[in-house]
């Protein structure tokens, strides 16, 4: 299916449409007394409308320059180290407009104090709003958003998130229009640099929050990218494809077409291997090439579309479907009471074939100015099959404790639905407004499990066969509801007060049933696996805020008072019935103060709660693996949160330094922790369960105590001598949970160290690199185990880079050193990757490129990683693929008059 998707693609490439013609300026630049051409002078055009609209580029050998630029009128800066800066306001209305030679005025002060004269502004702060000049970051021709904005300071990615001045980036809108909805990386990695005039970070706001002028109590970011010609028709995109040894390919196709009002993208990819079709920036960091065998096909569309009276709707639909074969060993030492000395080899193989859809259309109605509606329904469907086959043997001091033969094989399909609407309404006194709110989620599950399993011990009475098959039904309703009124009190205060009720309904019945060898079917119900429960959840919640705004500050204080009750009836094995409530008083507070134009400093504090779930209150057995079983609790209560957030940004435009302070603590109440028992013989847990000698058994169990206390430090600050910005990170997180093992209490204490330093060149766009170096520390111990602390050190150095010479060939190179020591067994592991790619440039304006990669050609993979815990430490290993090439072809596609 995705070959002819991808064949369609390369068929639309071929529609090519109109747009506004930019116009070309080109001159030269010689020293007025040799008459010398000045190769690398800087050219600066400013509109003079949009002092952010700026356009740079720089002399080539021959000292001539040529830019692209939208009629207009512009001051024109040239500029070089020892002489005097020319400038000249220019008028363009022609398709191409020669300003003629300049000649650059020796100035012998200046070379002396050697000073760049002209810049290009990196970052100015608007507001709350913080704006990044892209041509202030020098990327290569072929870079996307994504690569864009790693070079810009206060950018980050932490645990899969993309992070911007400390907070996580909830979504990426085009010219103030969604795109991919919440989909943060696809959107930056669909969008080419070419198109981006600039670069907008803020507050994210929910629709209530904008339309009410209250602010979310959960802080994140909103990425705007702001387009040259949105006003305009603009097609781009590209098709790309692969292939490599042992008959591995890729393929990826994106095409973009933006008008005014209307905006559509499709993006699809095939491939059966995980290797990526061009070097880039990300490729410094990623580990290795993965082994397994995998084939996957994706697809996705996004469509937005604005109206009438600002009304916008938007769509997107994503396919995808994954078959991947993988295997991978493990070796687990456990270093703490009661199993120091205990190792558990395990092997693990395993097939999961998975497709899944998932639709959402959002409909944001303005029908006049005092009237919002908003629609949004989301329906998504999986389909999941995995076979599993787990081997494993453990020994204590070179004796033979146990092992297992266990294999699985399951068929799980879901289906999810919701439906989302909103109304607001601004009445007759400014300021005052009502916003109502609906919403509803069902999900439906259904898994049907085969499991095989055949444990031995030390003895035959140790021994344990298990033959049975699973069917569970699981489903959920929840409805939520919301009603807030908002009334302005004077020029920059605001009263709001809000009810909310919500309802959640969980229904599952799990039935297990036992081979029966007389009758060779499944026929004997398993009581001690199998059951079936209802779960009821209501919240009642009535809310009360005052904020305060001005151009200086701002503040928040409110507090919601919380009633929620819990209802979990179990029909089987047992009946039983279980009600719980609890009323609770949340109060939150926020205050905000810009220092000056670029600085500003912010606090957050709030308190919630969060239940457990039906599941975790079911006191079934799960023995998916004989030798680590687990249990639900029935005693469980409600967990408290204290969040506190301190942050500090700030930005010099004319510098181009950018710092970001962030610290968080969180504190929890009666966390829902974990309950382990460790078998130092055959056990019976809870007299229902048989864990044989050196298994585990874990039960969730409410613990005081759990708190975390984590930092960040971000800077940036150009480089001038080096033409390059450099990037310092540095992050702490302190960790503090309680645990029980064999029914002690102790604590689990855990600190991670992290520093990175990225240099990235910012010299042209022939020339594109990034020096980083990145170290981690940790460090893990508990106090009530008498043994050392667990100690790990990582230290990764890479270099990225891109050269573009003789005009049309491109040089790439991924560079990566990395240490591994494990500091309490002394296992120092040294690792070099090095990937490579030669690519040539064919065609008009270079849209074509032809690039063969070679990947890991030293042939060092590692494939070992290393996992810390607080009773053991494991290395786990899986299947890479070394010395691995492709050869491939990418075409852009971009409108008749665009380069």
């Amino acid at each position: 299916m995705m070959r002819y998707i991808f064949i369609l693609l390369c068929s639309l490439s071929s529609i090519i449409s109109t747009a506004q013609k930019n116009s070309i300026v080109k001159g030269s630049v010689f020293d007025s007394n040799t008459q010398n051409t000045v190769p690398g002078a800087s050219i600066v055009i400013t509109n003079q409308k949009d002092s952010l609209d700026i356009r740079g580029t720089i002399t080539d050998d021959k000292g001539d320059f040529l830019m692209k630029v939208k009629p207009g009128d512009y001051h024109l800066s040239i500029s070089f180290i020892g002489y005097r800066t020319i400038k000249k306001t220019i008028h363009l209305d022609k398709t191409t407009i020669n300003v003629g030679q300049f000649n650059l005025i020796e100035n012998k002060k200046m070379l002396r104090e050697i000073n760049i004269v002209e810049t290009l502004p990196p970052t100015k702060q608007k507001g709350d709003t913080t704006i990044f000049n892209p041509d202030a970051f020098k990327v290569n021709p072929d870079a996307t958003a994504e690569e864009l904005i790693a070079k810009m300071p206060g950018f980050y990615s932490l645990d899969g998130k993309l992070t911007a001045q400390g907070q996580t980036v909830k979504e990426v809108l085009v010219d103030g229009k969604k795109f991919f909805g919440k989909d943060v990386y696809r959107a930056l990695e669909t969008l080419p640099t070419d198109i981006i005039k600039k670069i907008e970070v803020y507050e994210y706001q929910s629709e209530e929050s904008k339309f009410s002028g209250f602010e979310d109590k959960v802080k994140s970011k909103t990425i705007n990218i702001v387009t040259k010609q949105k006003s305009k028709n603009m097609r781009f995109g590209n098709i790309a494809g692969g292939i490599g040894k042992d008959e591995k390919y890729a393929m990826k196709a994106t095409l973009n077409q933006f008008s005014e009002n209307t905006r559509f993208t499709i993006v699809g990819n095939s491939k059966n291997v995980n290797a990526p079709l061009h070097l880039g920036r990300k490729g410094a960091f990623r580990r290795s090439i993965s082994g397994n065998d995998l084939q996957d096909n994706n697809l996705g569309l996004d469509f937005n579309n604005k109206g009438k009276n600002e009304s916008e709707l938007s769509a997107n639909y994503s396919y995808s479907e994954n078959d991947i074969k993988s295997e991978t060993r493990s070796l687990s030492t456990y270093t703490s009471f009661p199993r120091e000395g205990q190792v558990l080899s395990e092997k693990d193989t395993s097939n999961n074939d998975q497709t899944k859809h998932a639709l959402s259309i959002n409909w944001d109605i303005k029908s006049n100015p005092k009237n919002q509606i908003m629609l949004g329904s989301n329906l998504s469907t999986s389909d999941l099959k995995t076979k599993n086959t787990s081997i494993s043997e453990t020994h204590k001091f070179a004796e033979f404790i146990n092992s297992n033969n266990n294999k699985t094989a399951s068929d799980n399909k879901s289906t999810n639905f919701s439906q989302d609407f909103m109304f607001s309404r601004n009445l007759n006194k400014e300021g005052r407004t009502l916003s109502v709110q609906a919403s509803y989620n069902r999900d439906d599950n259904t898994i049907n499990t085969n499991q095989k399993s055949q444990l031995k011990g030390q003895t035959e009475q140790g021994n344990q066969n298990i033959d049975q098959i699973s069917n569970q039904k699981t489903n959920s309703d929840h409805f939520r509801s919301n009603i807030s009124f908002n009334e302005k009190l004077g020029n920059n205060s605001r009263l709001s007060l809000g009810y909310n009720y919500s309802i959640h309904r969980e229904k599952s019945k799990k039935s297990n049933y036992n081979l029966d060898t007389n009758s060779t079917a499944y026929s004997k119900l398993d009581t001690l696996t199998s059951n079936q429960f209802k779960n009821l959840t209501t919240n009642n919640t009535s809310r009360i805020s005052y904020n305060f705004r001005n151009d200086k500050l701002s503040f928040m204080l409110g507090s919601d008072f919380e009633y929620t009750h819990l209802k979990n009836d179990e029909s089987f094995p047992n009946k039983q019935d279980l009600e719980k409530s609890y009323f609770t008083i949340l109060p939150s507070a926020s205050f905000s103060y810009n220092l000056n134009a670029n600085s500003m400093f912010n606090i957050y504090y709030r308190m919630g709660t969060s239940n457990p779930s039906g599941q975790q209150l079911q006191e079934i057995a799960n023995i998916s693996n004989p030798l680590f079983i687990s249990m639900g609790n029935s005693d469980l209560k409600q967990t408290q949160n204290h969040n506190i957030i301190l942050f500090y940004t700030s930005s010099n435009m004319e510098t181009g330094r950018f710092t970001s302070l962030n610290m968080s603590v969180n504190k929890s109440n009666r966390s829902i922790s974990q309950r382990t028992i460790i078998a130092e013989n055959d056990t019976l847990i809870n007299g229902k369960c048989r864990l044989p000698k050196g298994g585990q058994f874990s039960q969730p169990t409410n613990l005081n105590g759990q708190y975390n206390i984590s930092g960040r430090i971000t800077y940036g600050i150009p480089v001038t001598k080096l033409k390059s910005k450099l990037n310092i990170n540095a992050s702490a997180n302190y960790m503090h949970n309680p645990t029980l093992i064999n029914d002690k209490k102790s604590f689990s204490n855990s600190l991670y160290l992290n520093q990175a330093l990225e240099l990235h060149s910012n010299i042209n766009e022939k020339l594109d690199f990034t020096l980083s170096s990145r170290t981690h520390y940790s460090v893990s111990k508990n106090s009530k185990l008498k043994t050392s602390s667990s100690k790990y050190l990582s230290q990764t150095n890479s270099l990225s880079l891109y050269w573009n010479f003789l005009k049309s060939f491109i040089l790439k190179t991924n560079t990566k050193f990395e240490t591994k020591n494990n500091i309490n067994s002394h296992n120092i592991e040294n690792n070099w990757l090095l990937d490579i790619g030669i690519s040539s440039k064919v065609f008009k304006n270079k849209r074509g490129e032809i690039s063969f990669v070679a990947y890991d050609i030293l042939n060092q993979t590692s494939e070992r990683t290393h996992r810390v815990r607080d009773l053991y430490t494991t290395d786990s290993y899986s299947k890479k693929m070394n010395k691995f090439y492709m050869l491939s072809f990418t075409y852009k596609i971009r409108n008749r008059n665009e380069g």
